[in-house]
């Protein structure tokens, strides 16, 4: 069991739609862009699986969850549950290999 104090220990929270960076897509994997079918789903069920996200040089860069992130775009909304570290205890800011 994860304590107060466990670094990797995982939140789930609400952000601002706005402050994540879709145009960096340094941990995409896929090219599928179509939106369709997971607005569809969004619209009937909710958003089931948060995207995973980390603080970045210019907001929260998407880990896991292109297409969500897209489809609640389109679907208007303006706040985003996210799954990741815990923001209050990320000690270390975010460096990725070659950038900044």
């Amino acid at each position: 069991m994860a304590s107060d104090s466990d670094p990797f220990r995982q939140s789930l929270e609400t952000i601002p739609l706005a402050d994540i960076d879709s145009a960096d897509e340094c941990f995409r994997i896929t090219t599928r862009n179509d939106l369709d079918d997971l607005c569809a789903s969004i619209s009937k069920l909710g958003l089931l699986n948060p995207p995973r996200v980390l603080p970045g040089a210019s907001g929260f860069v998407i880990v896991s969850g292109f297409r969500r992130v897209a489809a609640c775009r389109r679907r208007g909304w303006d706040r985003l549950p996210r799954r990741g570290p815990a923001l209050r205890r990320l000690a270390i800011p975010l460096r990725l290999q070659g950038r900044g």
